[in-house]
């Protein structure tokens, strides 16, 4: 079994209750990360800060999806694949820390 030590919050620990294996003597929890569900829940809780960052994005270009914004089909195909993108992020191939936050992710390019 691979595990991961993680002092998270107990919020944290409450969501991947099903993947703690205890605590190490520094208070550490001890998360089972050798399913692929247990890795993918690991990621989407490191990436909080890049997904809150996304919703903004998506927020900020909600404008786009009214259809009484005048605009060229090409345009509006342009920014449907940029949100798409977007949405698309969390589920992203990236390298990553040992605590499985994201050490680069590509954030698409916005439509000028």
């Amino acid at each position: 079994m691979r595990a991961l030590r993680s002092k998270e919050s107990k919020t944290t620990a409450f969501e991947l209750k099903h993947f703690i294996r205890g605590q190490d003597e520094n208070g550490h929890y001890i998360i089972d990360v050798s399913s692929d569900e247990a890795v993918s829940k690991i990621k989407r809780l490191a990436m909080k800060v890049e997904i809150k960052e996304r919703d903004k994005l998506l927020q900020e270009t909600d404008w786009t999806e009214f259809p009484s914004v005048p605009m060229t089909d090409e345009r509006r195909e342009e920014w449907r694949v940029y949100r798409q993108a977007l949405r698309d992020l969390p589920n992203q191939e990236y390298e990553m820390f040992d605590d499985f936050r994201p050490r680069r992710l590509e954030f698409p390019e916005k439509p000028e």
